[in-house]
């Protein structure tokens, strides 16, 4: 008695990309493809099966795991490194692989390469799956940004939501900074930024000892999967940035000293140059915030706080929430926005510089009295005189404002406008009329439905 196995094609083709023709499809996977967060110690399951009943054979049959050779049917089966099992039946075979060591990695290839005893029909397709992630985040590059930023960079997204939760990669109480010579300077951790998914800059609450070796130790950090940095993959050395100088500049406190001196403590203690080599440090600091003075002097690098005296220094009308950016910007301008104050192109300048929005002017004007027809206080109302009309304005917006947005265009047009101009009103776009039409056994006069 015998028997076939029948499984529609369309099945096949839900379960694996076929890379080698019709006949020869690949069923019962396990891990299936595409499959994320596969046990670790997984074996690799399938079963290799000919629709059209012809025999597979083993010793055209290979199978290749994480590039490896796992099974070689034509040399000895299993090859090292691995282990199994191989069952033949129904035109096919199935496969059980185990992989002795781990994996090397995260994603996990699998190739198989068979063909009927005939050669009439072969197959080579690959597919993959997903380990969990057990493994510990490793730093993988520290690096010195300025002489008080330190950038770290983690092979895996790190967690980034809390900076007082102590497993989080924003706490700076993670951090530990260990000089690796001396004198030096060892500082904590001010604050933490996230700079992407792995990387985060680290802030010093002061300069690190220009070009000392540091030793950074990161300690409770975990990765988005729950798992904490270990030793040794949690620590890594780096460099601190030494700032450059002026051309010429020696300003080296030993060499300053008589060469008398020097050379008794060359040939005695050493206890000068240790003393010296403290004061040297904190002068070499010095000296770099000298010559840093110019920065704070230049919209483009100046830091956010000096951003705000230059603006409170020229005297900013502008009580608006701005952005680094912005001020920066604002700084800039601000002293042609004063040459531009009076004139319809400065207002209409100000409005687009700090809200992006281009606007008109068009003089005010009233609804005229028409005797017999018009209500005072209804569809008329008593206008100012011609001479004040004369001078009055109102601004075309063409877009609809938020309050805000009102407000801070109210504000900024009453500052720019001449002192003998009146701002009557901002004209935006009206919503349309929604017209509710008269239905038939439905609509009421005057209660679902009015004359129009």
């Amino acid at each position: 008695m015998s028997f076939e196995l029948f499984i529609p094609a369309v099945y096949f083709d839900a379960l694996v990309a076929d890379g080698g023709g019709d006949r020869i499809r690949l069923v019962n996977l396990d891990p299936e493809p595409n499959e994320a967060d596969v046990a670790i110690d997984t074996s690799i399951a399938f079963h290799a099966l000919d629709l059209v009943g012809a025999d597979l054979s083993l010793s055209y049959t290979q199978v290749w795991v994480d590039g490896a050779l796992a099974y070689d049917g034509g040399a000895g089966g299993f090859q090292s490194g691995f282990t199994g099992s191989v069952s033949v039946h129904l035109s096919g075979f199935a496969f059980n692989i185990v992989k002795v060591a781990a994996f090397a990695g995260l994603t996990v290839t699998v190739r198989v390469v068979t063909a009927t005893s005939d050669l009439g029909a072969s197959l080579d397709t690959t597919y993959t799956f997903t380990l969990e992630d057990v493994l510990a985040p490793s730093i993988v590059a520290v690096s010195a940004r300025t002489p008080r930023v330190v950038r770290v960079a983690w092979d895996d997204d790190v967690q980034q939501a809390d900076a007082s939760a102590t497993n989080d990669a924003l706490n700076p109480l993670n951090y530990l900074v260990l000089a690796q010579g001396a004198p030096a300077y060892e500082p904590a951790v001010a604050s933490v930024a996230s700079v992407n998914s792995t990387t985060v800059d680290l802030t010093f609450a002061s300069e690190l000892t220009f070009g000392m070796v540091y030793m950074l130790v990161v300690t409770d950090v975990e990765d988005t999967d729950g798992n904490a940095v270990e030793a040794p993959t949690n620590a890594a050395l780096f460099t601190a940035v030494t700032p450059a100088a002026p051309a010429g500049r020696d300003f080296d406190l030993y060499s300053m000293m008589p060469a008398i001196n020097r050379a008794e403590d060359r040939f005695g203690t050493g206890d000068m140059l240790r003393f010296l080599s403290c004061l040297q440090e904190v002068v070499n600091v010095l000296l770099y915030d000298l010559d840093s003075y110019s920065d704070i002097l230049d919209p483009d690098t100046a830091p956010e706080e000096f951003l705000d005296a230059m603006l409170a220094d020229l005297g900013n009308p502008f009580p608006f929430d701005l952005t680094e950016v912005d001020k920066r910007r604002l700084v800039r301008v601000l002293l042609a926005i004063y040459g531009q104050t009076g004139t319809a192109p400065g207002i209409a300048n100000v409005v687009r510089f700090f809200m992006g929005i281009d606007i008109d002017f068009v003089p005010f004007t009233v609804d005229a009295m028409y005797l017999g027809e018009s209500y005072l206080g209804d569809d008329w109302v008593l206008g100012p005189d011609g001479r004040w009309a004369r001078y009055a304005f109102d601004v075309d917006c063409p877009v609809t404002l938020t309050d805000e947005q009102r407000a801070r265009m109210t504000d900024i047009v009453n500052f720019m406008k001449p002192a003998h101009t009146h701002f009557v009103r901002l004209l935006e776009p009206t919503t349309p009329e929604v017209i509710e039409h008269v239905e038939l056994g439905l609509s009421d006069l005057g209660d679902t439905w009015e004359l129009h």
